[in-house]
């Protein structure tokens, strides 16, 4: 469901009158977010009801994926409404504001929901892998992190990859796949072998980082405070407290609860 230029007028209209506000917030903006997110976390978690614990996941990311959108709407429209005054505190002329809003808009509404349906896909697909994977952990006890081993990985991944632990480790509650930002790692089921010891790897990883001319690392933990997560154990797919748009909401007293902003659950 596109977000049509329409919309976006009719948004930045009502923001400009007043009719809009952090505290009298578009339905269809927070609707348009929320539909578009979950097909991407649907497409990416397709387990149904291979296990008993998958319907609470499934609901576990609705829950969330309206809280993001949620905030996502309070953010975008307290955006909208300091842009209607110029750093004097007078309030712009409406042409000049409607450009401004439209860029705004094309920021959350384009830019930077693209982004975040690529992350709501990935996040179901590592969730949708980690069910499968509980389901068959009787002849797959093992996993194994793997790279795509080539010059495109992160350092950090790169320190990881090959090691072994077993499914239900604590290792895998904050390096599942997808570990950061368009990663591409991922994690295979063995049905055995030896488990890696983490201080003897960091030795290993600490010598051929020095070899290379590289910083040594004190841990192998997940540097990334977005992705150190594993969202079938979570039941979440955008952490809160890496979310700016949560911060935004409540900068302005706007808390994420029962009510959703006002919004409602779907």
């Amino acid at each position: 469901m596109a977000w049509t230029a329409a919309q976006a007028e009719k948004l930045i209209e009502g923001v400009y009158g007043g009719v809009i506000s952090a505290f009298n917030l578009p339905e269809a903006l927070f609707e348009h977010t929320f539909i578009e997110l979950m097909a991407q976390v649907n497409r990416g978690y397709k387990v149904g009801g291979i296990s008993i614990d998958a319907g609470k996941i499934e609901a576990g990311f609705r829950k969330n994926i309206n809280e993001f959108s949620g905030a996502k709407t309070v953010s975008e429209v307290t955006t909208l409404s300091e842009a209607a005054f110029d750093p004097t505190g007078a309030k712009r002329a409406f042409k000049e504001y409607q450009v401004i809003g439209r860029e705004i808009d094309k920021t959350y509404n384009l830019k930077w929901l693209r982004t975040e349906q690529n992350m709501a896909f990935a996040q179901g697909q590592s969730a949708d892998q980690w069910v499968r994977t509980q389901d068959k952990k009787e002849l797959f006890p093992m996993l194994q992190y793997q790279t795509v081993n080539d010059g495109r990985v992160r350092p950090e991944h790169r320190d990881w990859d090959g090691i072994i632990k077993p499914v239900d480790d604590e290792f895998w509650d904050t390096h599942m796949p997808p570990a950061d930002w368009g990663c591409r790692c991922r994690v295979i089921r063995l049905r055995q072998g030896a488990e890696t010891d983490l201080d003897e790897r960091r030795t290993d990883v600490n010598r051929e980082r020095v070899k290379r001319g590289e910083k040594p690392v004190p841990n192998l933990k997940n540097s990334s405070d977005v992705f150190d997560t594993n969202p079938a154990k979570t039941k979440y797919i955008f952490k809160e407290s890496a979310t700016p748009y949560f911060a935004d909401a409540k900068a302005i007293g706007q808390i994420p609860g029962k009510d959703n902003f006002g919004l409602g659950y779907m």
